[in-house]
């Protein structure tokens, strides 16, 4: 990052506290996830971001605020874009009553309103694999995959989710580890299954994966 972007960077944290969240800005993915957010954002027109997974928020702040600065930069060029993150969770842990941890969707919305990124950021209160069948083919520039943790789950989601994504996009996700053991093998058996499909993958901080999905004439 530039010392802008690690001035603009700083701000995630200040808006975790604002809105009484832990601050989880050294964490390496959040600073991917805000990176690769702002680039996209920067580089494409109208992008499309999902996450799947939003628990209390905090990467759709990270993911959002991303989106934001990017956004505020290609208009002081001149140039318009519409980035969009679609925040995606059925919040099942939390109807049920087991998890004081995950907080409602109404808090997490107004938390994204209090963070002043609902302009661009929207939660949605629907099971994963039921809002990927909602998605056009190679619509999403960038995809976080943080949900369920079953081998199943997980496979399934995937295999749903190439369809959707564009050329030269991302396909990311977290807990890439033997305490999460049905990730590791559901992105393990994915990269074999559709490997023409991918042209890079890497681990990355011990814990969370990323592929690159094929641009044309990329073998």
């Amino acid at each position: 990052m530039t010392k802008g972007e690690e001035f603009k960077y700083a701000k995630v944290a200040e808006a975790f506290k604002r809105v009484n969240l832990y601050g989880p800005t050294e964490e390496p993915e959040h600073k991917f996830l805000y990176r690769k957010a702002y680039d996209i954002a920067c580089k494409y027109e109208e992008p499309l971001i999902v996450e799947y997974g939003t628990l209390n928020g905090a990467s759709a702040i990270s993911i959002g605020m991303g989106i934001l600065y990017g956004k505020e930069l290609m208009n002081a060029r001149g140039v318009d874009r519409n980035p969009k993150l679609l925040s995606v969770d059925n919040y099942m842990a939390f109807h049920k009553g087991n998890n004081q941890q995950i907080v409602s969707v109404d808090r997490v919305r107004e938390i994204i309103r209090e963070c002043k990124l609902d302009n661009s950021v929207s939660i949605i209160e629907m099971d994963d694999l039921t809002h990927i069948a909602t998605l056009s083919d190679k619509s999403v520039n960038m995809a976080w995959v943080d949900s369920l943790h079953e081998y199943e789950h997980v496979k399934e989601t995937l295999d749903l989710l190439l369809p959707k994504m564009a050329d030269d996009s991302f396909l990311c996700g977290h807990d890439y580890d033997y305490a999460c053991i049905g990730v590791v093998y559901a992105v393990e058996e994915f990269k074999k299954k559709w490997k023409e499909h991918i042209c890079g993958f890497g681990v990355h901080y011990k814990n969370w994966w990323c592929i690159i999905r094929n641009s044309p004439g990329v073998n």
